[in-house]
């Protein structure tokens, strides 16, 4: 089971999605970053954010609901990007990047925000990859 889908069904209450929330993930969003699979960038949902801000309150308040994420949020696109002084001409000097949708991130955000506070307690001490405010180094 997904680890949204546990969340909402374990009876972990998660709190409910809020307006201002979704706007301060969208103002969190860094410009001059490449678009997504979708050719939607930061600057694009930014400046329409006055009239989308309902649109991605309601899916992010469904995804909670219902656990589930669309598709569309879970596709990316990948592009090789050289590793610093390396040979372009070794495939093993490249290391791959994936643009995850925009909309997507917005979600991810949120869910993140609401979800860190039952999962770290819970993380293994020897797990601290892609973990905030957390360092191999001792």
């Amino acid at each position: 089971m997904f680890l949204l889908q546990t969340l909402t069904n374990s009876g972990d209450s998660l709190e409910p999605v809020t307006r201002r929330d979704i706007e301060k993930h969208v103002a969190a969003l860094k410009n001059q970053k490449a678009a997504d699979v979708h050719g939607i960038s930061a600057e694009h949902i930014k400046l329409a954010s006055p009239h989308i801000i309902s649109i991605l309150h309601q899916l992010t308040t469904t995804a909670f609901k219902t656990g589930r994420l669309p598709d569309t949020f879970k596709t990316g696109s990948v592009t090789p990007v050289i590793k610093k002084s390396k040979s372009l001409k070794l495939p093993n000097n490249y290391r791959r990047i994936t643009i995850a949708s925009i909309v997507g991130k917005i979600v991810e955000k949120h869910m993140l925000k609401h979800t860190r506070p039952v999962l770290d307690p819970t993380q293994s001490r020897l797990q601290f990859g892609f973990s905030g405010g957390i360092s191999p180094v001792y």
